[in-house]
Formats: structure tokens, C-alpha cells, sequence
């Protein structure tokens, strides 16, 4: 439980509070809007920018890994990552090696959802983006102080 796998964690907990933000608006961390949706004003780019990033090679292995680490749900597979993280970072007294595996499984899934929420961290803009990815690395923070 480092600092490397607690970046990891803090982005995690950045998507997942974007995306649900956002969820009302928009359709999933892995799916895109509905046709003939009319998205708010706000995430008129969306589409585009995952458009673009869709014929990316990298983005698309991504969301493909993303797509079969989830079992066909991303937003409950999200949820677990986050809460395991800070399950793991509040018993500070668990078994070791479960506490270490659940860590780098919880990190390594939360790397894949930033990559994946790629387009709905540009939705958050260059002003909240910030405030979400450092609400991310306090509560990590919080949940790990002794």
C-alpha cells in the first residue's frame, strides 16, 4: 500500500466520482450515448472526442481489457475497486497478503478506468478537473493516515 498503488487509487476515485456526476447526462464509463440522444450543452464534444479516441489503437485495447475485467458491469465493477481501496487503506490491522493483493488488483483496475475515462475527465474541463483529482488524493490520504 504505497504511494504508487494510493495514485492509482486517487485516480480511480477521481473516475468514478466524474462518471457519476455525470451519469444522468450521459450513458456509461463504457458505452457511448444513445443514438439520436441530445447531449447537454456542456458535453457537446464528448462524442467526438470518443470517436477520436475509439480508432486510437491503445484506447481501444483498453476499453476492450475494460469490457472483459468487468463481466458487463462497469459502473458496479467501478464501485468495488474504489471501496476495496479504501477497505484496504482503513484496516490497517488485516492479513498482509490479502491487504497487498487486494491493493494491486483495486490499483490495476483503477488504472484501466482512468484510461477508459479518459473522455469524461476532459468533460470535467481544465477547472473541476483538478478539485476532482485532488478530492481523489484526499480521501485516499485520509483513509491511509495513522
Amino acid at each position: 500500500m504505497g504511494w504508487i498503488t494510493g495514485s492509482a487509487h486517487a485516480l480511480g476515485f477521481a473516475v468514478l466520482l466524474v462518471t457519476e456526476l455525470f451519469r444522468d447526462d450521459l450513458a456509461g464509463v463504457d458505452a457511448s450515448t444513445a443514438p439520436g440522444a441530445r447531449l447537454p450543452e456542456y458535453a457537446k464534444g464528448f462524442g467526438d472526442l470518443r470517436e477520436a479516441l475509439l480508432a486510437e489503437g491503445w484506447y481501444t485495447y483498453a476499453v476492450d481489457l475494460w469490457e472483459h475485467l468487468t463481466f458487463g458491469e462497469p459502473r458496479a465493477a467501478l464501485w468495488a475497486a474504489v471501496c476495496a481501496a479504501l477497505v484496504v487503506r482503513f484496516n490497517r490491522e488485516g492479513p498482509p497478503r490479502t491487504q497487498c493483493g487486494l491493493s494491486v488488483a483495486s490499483a490495476a483496475y483503477s488504472l484501466v478506468a482512468c484510461v477508459v475515462g479518459v473522455p469524461y475527465l476532459a468533460l470535467a474541463g481544465w477547472f473541476a478537473l483538478p478539485f476532482v483529482l485532488l478530492t481523489g488524493g484526499i480521501a485516499v490520504t485520509v483513509a491511509t493516515r495513522r
